[in-house]
């Protein structure tokens, strides 16, 4: 399987977990001159930015949440920003940015999730 359909497997995988747990997906793949952000939600008025890293197991060393150097978050702060300017949110309007952490097994079929929280 590619790295581009690990991906996307990996933010599916996401949003079924967001919306079961009461999450409104807004928008997936918002895309600016900065970068992407994977998925956009809303949860009790709360504006959620969420980068979604996938592995395979046993394909990669470390956790997906390694792969989020400074650079990255850097860019997912200001499209995070950016897409508040964009779409005219009130300055006061709360939002955060989240990072979900997907591990493929495609031995068993199986998928483990890490959904950390306000970390950026």
């Amino acid at each position: 399987m590619s790295n581009l359909a690990t991906g996307n497997l990996g933010e599916d995988i996401a949003v079924n977990s967001l919306e079961k747990k009461g999450y409104q997906i807004i928008e997936r793949n918002y895309r600016t001159d900065l970068g992407e952000i994977d998925i956009i939600c809303k949860k009790a008025g709360i504006i959620i930015f969420i980068e979604v890293k996938t592995i395979k197991k046993g394909g990669q060393y470390g956790e997906p949440f390694e792969k989020i150097n400074y650079y990255k978050a850097k860019k997912l702060m200001q499209n995070a920003m950016l897409y508040l300017i964009q779409k005219d949110y009130p300055e006061d309007r709360p939002w955060q940015i989240d990072v979900i952490g997907v591990e493929l097994d495609y031995r068993i079929r199986k998928a483990k999730l890490m959904h950390l929280e306000d970390v950026i």
